[in-house]
């Protein structure tokens, strides 16, 4: 079989995309849908070979951060749905995750993926603790974009860090919606870079790169 022959074969095989954050009820769900969408209308033809998927994950780093807070985690830490905040706002977009229930990002939903994106810098040290081997896959969202970006979830001067948090962080309408916007904003200006990353093919043709 010729090389070139080889690497098209290579290329039409499945792909999995993989959004992280936290619980995945907030922003790896809405990450989760809105590009599934965008493939949806941009991509028809590339959304088939593409897998989208979302999930929550709690490392040592993280975990310890929580409890020097003195931040109590919920329970059950996942099989939840999201808030119904989170699902008025998604749904303001035509997006219904009514029937999403989070779920971990345990060793082989890690394994299977060929794109990971976790959306703290945090969570990608934990990640990589757990899954060294695929730090190739691994990518911050302003690695991505390529540029130093800070997103409001990543400043915690304005959250409550106490029992309030996640009653905060998941309900207060305006800190939701401007999350979610900037998940919006961050696939709508991401998503060339990963299908490119995915599949081998430019946002604008199918010629493949070798």
């Amino acid at each position: 079989m010729r090389l070139g022959s080889s690497k098209s074969i290579w290329s039409q095989m499945p792909k999995r995309l993989l959004f992280v954050c936290i619980f995945n009820i907030q922003r790896s769900v809405a990450a989760e849908y809105i590009f599934r969408n965008m493939l949806a209308k941009k991509k028809p033809d590339e959304a088939k070979r593409i897998e989208v998927m979302s999930a929550g994950f709690i490392g040592q780093e993280l975990n310890q951060w929580f409890q020097e807070k003195s931040i109590p985690l919920p329970d059950p830490l996942f099989d939840r749905p999201s808030t119904e905040r989170v699902k008025a706002i998604l749904l303001e977009r035509g997006i219904d995750i009514s029937r999403h229930r989070s779920r971990p990002a345990d060793r082989a939903a890690l394994q299977k993926s060929d794109i990971i994106i976790p959306f703290l810098p945090i969570l990608k040290r934990d990640i990589l603790t757990t899954y060294p081997e695929g730090a190739e896959r691994i990518f911050l969202p302003k690695e991505l974009l390529k540029e130093e970006i800070e997103f409001c979830w990543g400043e915690t001067s304005a959250v409550p860090l106490n029992g309030r948090f996640f009653d905060f962080v998941h309900e207060e309408s305006s800190y939701v919606r401007s999350v979610i916007n900037e998940v919006d904003d961050f696939i709508q200006r991401a998503f060339p870079e990963i299908v490119t990353r995915l599949l081998g093919v430019s946002e604008v043709g199918d010629k493949a790169i070798v």
